[in-house]
């Protein structure tokens, strides 16, 4: 029976199924898939052998996109990035990557599947638009065939947790953020290839969830956007689409999270470091900072191990400690699973730095995605997430309901705002 399928009615021919590995091809995989077209999807029925959906290829007819994206999202799916696959599809899609990090501790090395036409192909013409409906269907169809076999053994469905954080992620990247393009190029002179990441007159940020830690990342097309420049006049290129931006951070973040993970209760409505300054019997909230911080991830020093707070973030981190060094693993209230071999030269205060930055994460993805519930009759929308710090486009008339969701929030934050993102106060 045919493996390339181009036409209407060759789709009431194709076997029932209910779960099936899919790939979608896009016209240029460099793109953000924000500003990207379907070329090819690859679909995989798990009783089945492959088939090839042709939407937009040199090679063949295409099928219409609407009832592919209908049939599609309907099934059980599997892809190799959920979050990548939202742009296109909606419906129950499950991840594998995560599940094959979730045994192996890493990332998988796919680079092996993708045959050497394919890659040839990049090197020569990896700028033009339509790179992949020149490459061969047959080349797709066996790099989409190896992808498959490589992680068959992990088709498995991603957790609540997983499916919200692919959700949050995706939703703030597909919103882009304006740009002043002619800024934009002006700090980026030598930038070869900004059609990749701009469209109307919008710039596309794309977070990797893959990091050792779970703490996404924010690199796209030779920019990094989680740490652009705030001396140099780099963020003034960032305008909002609506009236402003409105940006809030949570104050005292960690020392709180902290504080969650260890049953130490800080007052919601009192700055964390004054409530730490009580502690150690000190006004000098500059070195209180500094303390925190040095005995947090340096390690508690011993004057201070019978105090409170700092006592019970010693017994924690011991726990710990203790857990990983015996067991080989921890297991963070996410699900996200660090073992002793994949970690680095591991000491204690490594193993609390990479817990709480998947905590600190998790709790951002549980409270943006509730975020998300309060902003649906608004017209301001998240653009931007820095870890602590949530940037929104927001609608001037918005201002106070937004305030108020953001007073809702598990944690307290501080609220800036400005005509572009170099200037929030």
């Amino acid at each position: 029976m045919f493996f390339i399928l181009e036409k209407e009615d060759q789709l009431p021919h194709l076997p029932h199924f209910d779960k099936c590995f899919i790939h979608i091809i896009t016209n240029n995989d460099n793109y953000h898939p924000a500003i990207a077209d379907v070329s090819l999807i690859y679909v995989k029925p798990f009783d089945d052998k492959g088939y090839i959906f042709c939407v937009n290829h040199t090679e063949s007819l295409g099928l219409k996109w609407q009832s592919l994206k209908k049939l599609l999202s309907e099934k059980e799916l599997y892809v190799l990035d959920a979050k990548h696959t939202k742009y296109f599809l909606t419906g129950n899609i499950n991840d594998v990557t995560f599940n094959y990090i979730e045994k192996h501790g890493c990332k998988p090395d796919l680079s092996s599947c993708l045959p050497l036409i394919n890659s040839n192909f990049y090197t020569k013409y990896g700028e033009l638009k339509n790179v992949n409906t020149l490459i061969p269907i047959s080349k797709h169809y066996e790099y989409c065939e190896n992808l498959y076999n490589s992680l068959q053994n992990y088709m498995i469905k991603n957790t609540e947790y997983l499916h919200k954080l692919t959700t949050v992620f995706f939703k703030i990247e597909k919103e882009g953020i304006k740009l002043d393009k002619a800024c934009f190029l002006k700090y980026h002179q030598n930038h070869p290839t900004p059609q990749f990441s701009i469209s109307k007159g919008k710039v596309y940020t794309q977070y990797n969830l893959y990091t050792l830690t779970g703490r996404p990342s924010n690199s796209f097309n030779n920019v990094n956007y989680a740490a652009l420049n705030k001396e140099n006049g780099e963020r003034t290129c960032y305008i909002p689409n609506n009236d402003l931006y409105l940006e809030f951070d949570f104050n005292g973040y960690h020392p709180r999270l902290l504080g969650t993970l260890t049953g130490y209760e800080f007052n919601k409505e009192t700055n964390v470091y004054t409530q730490i300054a009580s502690i150690l019997e000190t006004e000098d909230i500059p070195k209180v900072k500094e303390t925190t911080f040095q005995n947090l991830y340096g390690g508690i020093r011993y004057e201070l191990q019978s105090k409170p707070f700092f006592k019970n973030v010693h017994m924690f981190t011991e726990n710990l400690w203790d857990e990983i060094q015996y067991g080989g693993s921890i297991t963070t209230p996410s699900g996200k699973i660090f073992r002793l071999k994949d970690i680095d030269n591991p000491n204690p205060q490594k193993v609390l730095n990479y817990f709480i930055q998947n905590f600190e994460t998790s709790q951002n993805v549980e409270q943006i995605f509730d975020l998300y519930n309060d902003f649906r009759l608004l017209k301001s929308r998240i653009v931007l997430y820095t870890y602590d710090a949530i940037l929104i486009d927001a609608v001037q008339d918005e201002i106070n309901q937004i305030n108020e969701i953001i007073n809702r929030l598990k944690y307290p934050s501080k609220v800036k705002i400005g005509t572009n993102y170099n200037e929030l106060t």
